[in-house]
């Protein structure tokens, strides 16, 4: 440090402390930072203190501050409230902080409120997710919004998947840039999603390399699905490195199509410990290839519970096959409910067993139309029976050239 400077800090602190000294309530504060940054805690209470006290906001914020610093919430508190009472936007923010800490957000919304008013970006962000939680997403997002525009990046993530809930992605899209240029990594994986959706793959994967640098393991995962099947491998692992569930599923999938059956079982087994109803439903398929259809049976069911169709339909077959035909109708409804062409067309056949020939019909129709060859010929035989010898027709010529098509 040059004469010159170190002069010149010596004068402004001979000013500031003869300020602090004549009652100027904002040299106190710089008096007590100066002795809280050599750690003379308490000469920086005793500063913080008469500036509070002189009825100064941003002392008696400071003062809560320090209390707040080494865990005397009962006295950060008051003087918190003796801040936000007196209009101190950051007062009224950590304020909100403790009692929605304390668990009473009625009070944290009140002062976050307050504060995200009197412009406080924190405040405006934890009001927004606060009202988001009671349902109140237009709210939340003209919060975020406000938060995102004054420069925040986690409220321009937020605006953006609400705008993107909505659909607007035009619009959803220059904020999730500007929080990926910020570095947030879910912003830049939900943009590579967003650019791929839309066939802008090389820009897509620029941003998930980004979200992946920054350990975002849906963004590694993503650049697997992308990637050749060596490159695919190294991402996958890498994705399972942070606990990716469904990444152990895909790199399962990918030694299997190797016939490199050993390591195959243990993944989807642990992706389906992990959660992943992939690997539920794969795990599943592996145990009743090898006879153990009791295994089977429970990873079909965890599968289908969680909503996954082909386990669903996986689960009817093999109840059907066990002489369960309550439980397996039951399952292939949901699936047929679902969309699941082959449930559609198993479906119908239970619907006849039980002399149910217009649901039976109503089902292969649907089936059919959605290109299942076994629900074109059940179709045409049930249509034939009736007399409907026109149509049966049609639907045979169909049937044959799906059959064609597939050799």
């Amino acid at each position: 440090m040059g004469l010159r400077t170190w002069l010149v800090k010596q004068a402004r602190s001979a000013r500031i402390g003869w300020a602090a000294g004549t009652g100027d309530p904002a040299a106190m504060i710089k008096v007590g930072d100066y002795y809280y940054k050599r750690g003379n805690r308490s000469k920086t209470e005793y500063w913080y203190r008469q500036s509070a006290e002189a009825e100064h906001p941003p002392g008696m914020f400071a003062l809560a501050w320090l209390f707040d610093d080494r865990g005397d919430s009962d006295a950060a508190e008051e003087w918190y409230r003796k801040g936000a009472q007196s209009g101190h936007a950051d007062s009224a923010n950590n304020l909100a902080v403790l009692s929605r800490g304390r668990g009473d957000l009625e009070q944290a919304e009140q002062w976050f409120r307050q504060a995200a008013e009197a412009g406080s970006v924190d405040a405006m962000r934890s009001l927004a997710a606060i009202v988001d939680d009671q349902g109140k997403i237009d709210e939340a997002g003209a919060w975020w919004r406000r938060a995102a525009e004054a420069g925040d990046t986690d409220s321009a993530y937020n605006l953006a998947l609400v705008l993107a809930d909505r659909g607007e992605d035009r619009e959803a899209e220059p904020w999730y840039r500007k929080a990926a240029q910020a570095g947030s990594a879910p912003a830049a994986l939900n943009l590579g999603v967003m650019l791929d959706r839309r066939g802008e793959h090389v820009a897509a994967r620029g941003w998930w390399l980004r979200a992946a640098s920054s350990g975002n393991g849906m963004a590694m995962f993503n650049l697997g699905l992308a990637g050749t099947d060596e490159e695919a491998e190294s991402w996958y692992r890498k994705a399972i490195e942070t606990g990716h569930a469904d990444a152990m599923n895909n790199l399962g999938a990918l030694y299997r199509k190797r016939g490199a059956d050993t390591e195959v079982e243990s993944l989807y087994r642990a992706a389906a410990q992990a959660g992943s109803v992939l690997g539920m439903s794969n795990l599943a398929g592996l145990r009743e290839e090898q006879g153990d259809t009791t295994e089977a049976e429970q990873w079909y069911r965890r599968a289908a519970t969680a909503g996954h169709v082909t386990a669903m339909h996986n689960l009817a077959e093999l109840l059907t096959r066990r002489g369960d035909s309550d439980d397996a109708a039951r399952w292939h409804r949901r699936a047929a409910e679902r969309g699941h062409a082959a449930s559609m067309n198993a479906y119908g056949v239970l619907r006849i067993e039980h002399g149910d020939e217009a649901d039976a019909e109503a089902w292969w129709r649907r089936a059919a139309a959605a290109d299942n060859e076994l629900a074109m010929w059940n179709l045409a035989k049930l249509l034939a029976a009736h007399g409907k010898d026109a149509e049966a027709a049609e639907w045979r010529t169909r049937a044959s050239a799906s059959d064609d098509n597939s050799h």
